[in-house]
């Protein structure tokens, strides 16, 4: 493709999977529409906004969209916003016209579209959310500006909860309120629409936990993960006849938006589905999904290794989060060979330890997996897509997501590969820290049964008598 002066320039700051997934949609669209228009994904340091900017403006750029820490930071250098991300306070998408940078908010936009096309109208009606993160937030504010009489967010993070819910109703007409999420907790009665803003449901292991005797025949369900054109939730949800919505078809539905807003084009929705869905699950029509090669692959890896490196390069210049899960995999794989796991199991565990940076964060004041079930992890699509590509079965990638899930879940484990990842992930938080001794000892009381990694903690530690 060749890129002069002429050509309409369109970048993605920020993760490189996100940019993968928007720029193939959209440069599949430049050429359906015949624009001379080309999309990039450029890594950006945080608090390297102003250097984001000044490229925007060197290029002649028609716009841009934003991921992570970006979607704040660019607040203090837009000239105008829309309504949904003034409220907000994240744009993830930026339209430039005659100079002036103008800010959108395009997740809640997308949303709401999506639920259009199934005829179904947010004004006046009562709407549930599920979580209390950026997508929420984002969908808590489009529902209340398109007319949503009540909004109601299931949270285990009440906090946050509270600020989305007050946000929200100072500057709308909607009444909106945080609820706490416990096992098996009713939704609001009225319920017309019920949303999931968390990565949870992608498979039956991983449902969230609701009372599901409340769906039914006229409730409209949307799941905002994406991985698959379908996931346990909404198929469980179906079945008791609900109209659902997939996070595929409102991922379509904000690349339709953003796509308009760049080049004042209609979008080829229906082609941009079926790249994202190419995209996402490496297959396409008719087409067998590869297998993983466990003896040897095109460019001489194998198994793990061919895993491995595709996580490096996913961590590409990130080298602390390549040595956290490289960490966590010796560990896990060590103690898996010492209790002699059965092959099958352990080829699960390592798999789930490649992909442990993505679960649960690495920060090092995290020295122990948090108390309760955490939400899922930020890394659920990005996981199972790549699984997918690299061809493991459906029960094998089931798990992995399973065990990345719960991996800060202080619960009875359910199996053995599920207590080594948490022990094996747990040893590498604590060696990150310098940890006291009743840090140390409450952790071998919570978290710690596998004889095997007893010892390496207490080889690593002292036991519970050396006093450190």
């Amino acid at each position: 493709m060749n890129i002069d002066q002429n050509t309409g320039l369109i970048a993605l700051f920020g993760g490189r999977e996100a940019g993968r997934l928007m720029g193939a949609m959209m440069e599949a669209g430049f050429r359906e529409a015949g624009l001379d228009y080309h999309f990039a994904t450029i890594p950006v340091e945080e608090g390297k906004m102003e250097d984001v900017v000044r490229a925007a403006e060197t290029f002649h750029m028609k716009g841009f969209n934003l991921d992570g820490p970006a979607v704040r930071e660019i607040l203090p250098y837009l000239d105008m916003m829309s309504p949904s991300a003034s409220i907000s306070g994240e744009v993830n998408s930026v339209r430039v016209q005659d100079g002036m940078l103008i800010g959108e908010n395009s997740i809640g936009k997308g949303l709401v579209s999506s639920l259009m096309e199934t005829g179904f109208s947010v004004q006046g009606k009562t709407i549930c959310i599920l979580g209390s993160g950026r997508a929420a937030r984002a969908v808590a504010v489009e529902c209340a500006l398109s007319g949503a009489d009540r909004i109601v967010l299931l949270c285990r993070n009440r906090e946050e909860g509270e600020k989305i819910a007050w946000l929200t109703s100072s500057q709308t007409d909607a009444a909106v309120f945080a609820w706490d999420w416990q096992p098996g907790t009713a939704l609001p009665e009225d319920s017309q629409a019920l949303i999931n803003c968390t990565p949870l449901g992608l498979t039956e292991a991983s449902m969230p936990d609701l009372d599901y005797g409340q769906i039914g025949q006229g409730m409209v369900v949307c799941d905002m993960v994406l991985g698959r054109p379908d996931t346990a939730f909404l198929a469980r949800c179906r079945d008791r006849g609900a109209v659902t919505v997939a996070g595929i078809d409102i991922m379509t539905a904000q690349a339709s938006l953003n796509f308009f807003l760049w080049t004042e084009a209609m979008f080829p929705r229906d082609l941009m589905r079926e790249v994202l869905l190419e995209e996402l699950t490496g297959e396409r029509p008719g087409e067998e999904p590869a297998r993983p090669d466990q003896t040897g692959s095109s460019d001489g890896l194998s198994g793990h290794d061919l895993l491995i490196e595709k996580m490096m390069e996913y961590y590409q210049g990130k080298p602390g989060q390549i040595q956290y899960f490289l960490k966590v995999y010796q560990l896990a794989d060590m103690i898996g060979r010492r209790e002699r796991l059965e092959e099958e199991t352990r080829e699960i565990l390592g798999i789930a330890a490649i992909f442990s940076a993505m679960a649960g964060g690495t920060r090092v004041d995290q020295v122990l997996p948090r108390v309760g079930r955490v939400s899922g992890f930020e890394g659920a699509a990005e996981a199972e897509a790549l699984l997918r590509r690299l061809g493991y079965e459906d029960m094998v990638i089931d798990r992995v997501l399973y065990l990345l899930d719960s991996c800060c879940d202080k619960r009875r484990p359910d199996g053995p590969d599920q207590q080594i990842f948490r022990e094996a992930v747990c040893l590498v938080r604590l060696c990150d820290q310098d940890p006291d001794r009743e840090t140390i000892d409450r952790a071998r009381k919570e978290f710690f049964s596998s004889p095997s990694a007893i010892r390496l903690l207490d080889l690593m530690f002292g036991g519970p008598e050396s006093g450190k």
